[in-house]
């Protein structure tokens, strides 16, 4: 049972290592902010050592993060007990003071927790900012495939032969025509094509734009177990009017 959780838990960390890289460092990290908590300050008057203590350190080793020996880094990889290891063995052997554990704790408590806990806190600010930023990305990408699929649905009800009896309310005439709509997969070989068809339900929008900036706009509605179509249209060069179409073949090509 033991064996098959710790199993379980390296195959989590190895999951977090290949999908959120710089995870596991910053748990390391906040795992050695909350060990390294030190007893409450004491009240005694600061030590002529610490302000020594703590100037060798910023000079020996000055960097926070970004190399091997940067304090952020030793605490992800060595932890708590690595990051003190490193004060007790700084300590410099002349000192008189026969305890060195309040001058690492100042320096812990004033240097050390402030910027990690910072560098943590930013951390996890930007791993939550990626996350949701991957979400609504993932989501978007979910919502646009489940948009294609009905849309495509919906193509296929549209997909045959219609007669086309387009009525002008500017001058009062009537048109007919064959409209064909191909299955889905074979849009491209429309001519001409339309720039956009969008079908929600019963209700099929289709734009057509033509060369010169002229544009029209098809809304239209399946009817009679989609073997009618009827609706509206509207031009940009001012015509309008009245759309009617029946179908008089059925899909094909497919």
């Amino acid at each position: 049972m033991i064996q098959s959780i710790l199993e379980q838990q390296q195959r989590q960390i190895e999951w977090l290592r290949q999908t959120q890289p710089d995870v596991p460092d910053l748990l390391a990290l906040v795992k050695a902010i909350a060990q390294l908590q030190p007893p409450a300050p004491s009240t005694q008057p600061l030590s002529p050592y610490d302000a020594v203590f703590t100037q060798f350190l910023h000079e020996q080793y000055p960097d926070w993060t970004g190399t091997p020996d940067s304090w952020l880094t030793l605490a992800q990889t060595q932890g708590a007990e690595g990051v003190r290891k490193r004060l007790r063995d700084s300590w410099d052997n002349r000192h008189e003071a026969p305890d060195p554990a309040p001058s690492i704790n100042r320096f812990i408590r004033q240097s050390f927790l402030p910027i990690a806990t910072a560098h943590a806190r930013a951390g996890l600010l930007h791993l939550q900012v990626r996350n949701e930023r991957q979400a609504w990305t993932t989501w978007q990408a979910i919502r646009e495939w489940n948009n294609n699929r009905k849309n495509e649905q919906g193509l296929r009800r549209l997909c045959g032969t219609w007669q086309w009896l387009i009525h002008n309310h500017q001058n009062h005439g009537d048109h007919k025509t064959i409209m064909v709509y191909p299955p889905p997969s074979q849009y491209h070989r429309m001519d001409p094509q339309p720039a956009m068809i969008r079908v929600q339900g019963d209700t099929v929008y289709i734009r057509w734009e033509f060369p010169r900036g002229i544009v029209q706009e098809e809304s239209l509605l399946f009817g009679e177990k989609d073997q009618l179509l009827s609706g509206t249209f509207v031009n940009n060069l001012g015509p309008n009017g009245n759309i009617t179409g029946r179908r008089v073949k059925p899909c094909q090509g497919e």
